[in-house]
């Protein structure tokens, strides 16, 4: 890798930070600016003599670059209040032979229309990983409740004041019926009435025995 980048002039390896980091910040241990791209210089409207040498805080508002060269924590993708908008900032302690000798900053965003610009091409798959996550989530969770079991006879009455009783234990509950009778509306309204209703509702084969409940 490095012999490969020695193969890069100079010149090509300022061009290629500018253009592929946008806006990139190099400080020493102190917080001291040692590097920033052209692209940051232009967004902060300074020059590079005015921001060379000096300290981070100085030069970028709100910045903690100083503090992440100190601390050795990477913060990446941290909201950056910045020339009255906020910019999404990735912070990373610098090591060099496994010493701590600085910190690199990088701004994603530049400006509030590049954030739009953005948005508008994330937020379709934003939506659609929302909506199976909201799914996941329903399907996940128990839906119905013992007021939605519905019937008159003797021996649905005593199944469901049966339910009732044991949703308030700790022990596992078996269901057991033909396939139609009502099992899982019954799961689900135990486990809605029991101590884990905010825990997940896991869906298990339920056996086939004629008549039974317990």
């Amino acid at each position: 890798m490095k012999h490969s980048i020695k193969r890069l002039p100079f010149e090509w390896l300022d061009e290629i930070i500018n253009l592929a980091a946008e806006c990139i910040v190099v400080v020493d241990h102190e917080g001291n600016i040692l590097y920033i791209n052209p692209a940051y210089c232009d967004f902060l409207k300074k020059t590079e003599n005015e921001a060379i040498g000096k300290p981070v805080q100085d030069v970028i508002e709100n910045s903690r670059m100083h503090i992440v060269a100190k601390t050795g924590r990477t913060e990446a993708a941290a909201i950056h209040p910045i020339n009255g908008s906020e910019m999404i900032a990735n912070r990373y302690p610098l090591y060099v032979n496994q010493q701590l000798v600085g910190a690199v900053g990088t701004v994603m965003f530049r400006n509030p229309q590049e954030w739009m610009d953005y948005s508008r091409k994330i937020k379709p798959i934003l939506n659609e990983l929302n909506y199976y996550k909201n799914r996941y989530e329903k399907e996940l969770f128990s839906k119905y409740h013992f007021g939605d079991l519905i019937g008159n006879s003797p021996l649905f009455m005593d199944a469901k004041r049966l339910a009732e009783r044991v949703s308030d234990s700790q022990s596992a509950v078996l269901l057991l019926g033909e396939s139609g009778t009502g099992k899982e509306l019954f799961a689900h309204a135990i486990h809605q009435n029991s101590r884990r209703r905010y825990a997940p509702l896991s869906a298990c084969q339920l056996r086939f025995d004629p008549g039974a409940i317990v």
